[in-house]
């Protein structure tokens, strides 16, 4: 486990420069992964087996890089002295964290009710990475 944090730490550190903020690829890669977990979800739930679904689809070594990558985010900007883009940092990643753990669908929700909750939860998401975005300076 640690092994794979290190590896992911120096992967996403050789990412980052003038180019590549560390706040922005964090952002990026949370919104990509809950994108990515909706969709295959959805796609279960047209295929009608929705007694086929993981019970958590973002595997553990995502969620690690996401972490990871929070805190490389963190790191960047608490060296700036960007205390309101920490803030909004800390809200993102934090409701990142619900949305993934909320992803499932529940066993008396419709398939319809099912995607209004999470088209709202992802337009919630994007407006928190809009206010980090803001706040962040990237």
């Amino acid at each position: 486990m640690k092994f794979a944090f290190y590896l992911s730490f120096l992967l996403f550190s050789s990412l980052v420069n003038a180019e590549n903020n560390p706040v922005k690829l964090f952002e990026e890669k949370a919104s990509t992964t809950f994108e990515s977990c909706s969709a295959l979800i959805s796609l279960q739930l047209m295929a009608k087996s929705r007694d086929r679904i993981k019970p958590y689809c973002g595997n553990i070594e995502t969620v690690e890089e996401v972490k990871s990558m929070y805190k490389i985010a963190k790191e960047h900007l608490e060296s700036e002295g960007n205390n309101g883009g920490i803030e909004q940092l800390k809200n993102y990643y934090a409701y990142w964290k619900t949305s993934m753990e909320i992803l499932m669908p529940e066993s008396f929700e419709s398939d319809t009710a099912y995607k209004d909750r999470i088209s709202k939860r992802k337009m919630s998401l994007k407006d928190k990475g809009t206010l980090l975005e803001v706040e962040a300076d990237y």
